[in-house]
């Protein structure tokens, strides 16, 4: 049951913001899409060892990618702003499990997320 969720999810996950995931890299943009599905995975009921067997990650992994979300959902307003819309529109899509028409194009969201990181690092250098 968990790989067809996992499927669902990263089908809407490569649709929404028209990244492969699959590929082993650290970059930004993957770990906000591997963010978005253990959480969604999670909010489904599954524990860090179900997501993180199916995901193909160490379940410390999944634990990180859990509090790196809280953590940047309580403290971060540009993330959580940028967040808060895409994992919402994202949600809502894989609970309805049909064909999804997102608002935005892929490269939107990314904007968004990168947008997100530049401010960040803006008001660090302000405040510096």
């Amino acid at each position: 049951m968990i790989k067809l969720e996992y499927q669902k999810a990263l089908l809407l996950i490569s649709q929404m913001l028209g990244l492969d995931i699959s590929k082993k890299t650290r970059q930004a943009p993957d770990v906000f899409a591997r963010t978005m599905i253990a959480v969604a995975l999670m909010r489904q009921g599954y524990t860090n060892g179900h997501v993180s067997k199916v995901m193909g990650k160490h379940h410390t992994t999944i634990v990180h990618y859990i509090r790196l979300h809280n953590k940047a959902q309580q403290y971060d307003d540009y993330y959580s702003m940028a967040y808060r819309e895409a994992f919402e529109e994202f949600y809502n899509a894989y609970m309805k499990g049909g064909p999804v028409k997102f608002k935005k194009k892929p490269f939107e969201y990314l904007r968004m997320l990168y947008s997100c990181k530049r401010k960040k690092a803006e008001m660090k250098r302000n405040y510096a």
